[in-house]
């Protein structure tokens, strides 16, 4: 639901900037760069959801519990990767000749914004979740070491 959320956050901020600032045009490196950025991010994301952190956790009901939130965010993981890249297939082609859909009267989205501002988001919301992760590496840890 959060990534919903944030989609539509995404979508205002295009159409703000869209309208207010319409000579940020984002090149195609630019743009190409920072979705190259968001597949390193997933790739190192997955790869830590992949490693097994419950092996020293005994308690069957506690090792379930977070296996279960790991698969969550592992999930997360792949839904927002999923929509930057779907949005970058469908509007990249649209980046080099600034195309603008016209929304209601003065109001405008450039697809290049919707880009920008999405790929960004997915970087950001990456780096939150590896921070939670290793928290939870953490927590784990210091759990097994009292017991």
């Amino acid at each position: 639901m959060k990534i919903i959320i944030n989609i539509v956050l995404c979508v205002i901020i295009s159409i703000l900037t869209s309208t207010f600032l319409p000579s940020f045009n984002p090149s195609k490196d630019a743009i190409t760069t920072l979705f190259t950025i968001s597949g390193i991010m997933f790739s190192i994301g997955m790869s830590l959801c992949v490693i097994s952190i419950t092996s020293g956790v005994k308690n069957a009901h506690i090792k379930k519990r977070i296996r279960g939130c790991v698969d969550f965010v592992r999930n997360q993981f792949i839904l927002c990767f999923g929509i930057t890249s779907f949005l970058f297939v469908v509007f990249f082609s649209d980046v080099e000749t600034n195309k603008v859909t016209h929304i209601y009267e003065n109001w405008q989205i450039k697809h290049s914004h919707v880009l920008v501002f999405f790929i960004c988001y997915s970087i950001i919301y990456f780096i939150f979740n590896f921070l939670s992760l290793q928290k939870l590496n953490k927590d784990i840890e210091d759990t097994i070491s009292e017991e």
